[in-house]
């Protein structure tokens, strides 16, 4: 099993110390990955706690007094490809049918290039409406859009630099495209089925995120092979990810304690079974339990108080949990 850390790219810890201070702490501790979320979108006010606390906590936002900083992801990626050495950098999830689907092909292609072929680009439907009122794009076709860009980024992100894709809703001709990137993985994030059949269709990897208990995710997967399957597709390498919270602490009451304000502020049930959420003893206890449904990843966005707290947890999870899964 394999680990990826939420970087603090909005939020009460968004700085430019922070940032670079989780990623070389990140690597330096042997975790896989760093991973962002989609910067084009910001949030309305009284949504900053479900767009603008990807890690800290509700507490320290509120102290903070500020509206939520908000990095673009692509171009913190970059940022931090070159300031890293070998950790992955993952985004879950760029909201695919906002963008231009070539341009985001050709700077996605130019940083896995640029940083020797580490990027992850994890991709997803969107749930909001008002990015997509803010962007022009219609959000009743989203999964129609969704579904076709995937299908040309297949294309335009394969070896062949010249493609052509004629489509509803992108249409080009004879297209030449550098560089042409090697190995880029595609992730899908998300959890209702048109996501699990996009996953199997068209992706590498297949990270859902909120409300995936162990049960469901023994499902899922058992949908995702079915799909695959159908589609003649091999899924020997494919990725079976989780994307979760983290609060670790002593005991599990410390740790709820914690982590309850921030998730109860993200309309997040504190006592959930899915949600990471304990001593080290019951982390260590639900990974156990998702690994033996076939997860292999999991991305955890961490909840702490302070910026000293965030990376303290990181490191501990490293050093006393972590070990158990390599």
């Amino acid at each position: 099993m394999k680990f990826g850390i939420r970087l603090p790219q909005n939020g009460p810890f968004a700085s430019l110390p922070n940032l670079l201070k989780t990623a070389e702490v990140c690597e330096d501790l042997g975790y896989d990955s760093v991973w962002v979320h989609d910067g084009s979108i910001i949030g309305l006010p009284d949504e900053k706690y479900s767009h603008g606390l990807s890690v800290g906590s509700k507490e320290s936002l509120d102290l903070e007094g500020k509206p939520p900083r908000q990095y673009e992801a692509l171009t913190l990626l970059s940022f931090i490809g070159a300031r890293t050495h070998d950790i992955r950098l993952g985004t879950a999830a760029t909201i695919l049918p906002l963008w231009n689907p070539l341009i985001l092909a050709k700077q996605c292609a130019t940083v896995h290039e640029l940083t020797e072929r580490r990027l992850i680009l994890g991709v997803a439907v969107g749930g909001s409406e008002e990015p997509f009122e803010t962007f022009g794009v219609p959000y009743r076709l989203r999964g129609r859009i969704t579904a076709e860009y995937l299908e040309m980024l297949r294309l335009v992100l394969a070896s062949n630099p010249i493609s052509s894709f004629h489509g509803a809703y992108i249409d080009f001709e004879g297209v030449e495209f550098y560089p042409a990137p090697r190995d880029l993985p595609i992730w899908y994030c998300g959890k209702a089925l048109p996501a699990i059949e996009r996953a199997a269709s068209f992706c590498d990897g297949w990270l859902p995120g909120s409300g995936y208990t162990v049960e469901r995710f023994r499902e899922g997967i058992a949908r995702l092979k079915k799909e695959a399957a159908e589609h003649g597709r091999d899924l020997r390498g494919f990725t079976m990810g989780l994307e979760t919270y983290l609060c670790v602490a002593e005991s599990k009451e410390k740790a709820r304690r914690l982590a309850t304000s921030t998730l109860t502020a993200k309309k997040i049930d504190p006592n959930a079974d899915w949600v990471f959420v304990g001593s080290a003893a019951d982390i260590s206890e639900k990974l156990d339990a998702y690994g033996k449904t076939g997860v292999n990843y999991v991305e955890f966005k961490v909840i702490a108080h302070s910026f000293g707290d965030y990376l303290e947890m990181v490191t501990g999870f490293a050093k006393n949990i972590m070990p158990s899964f390599s």
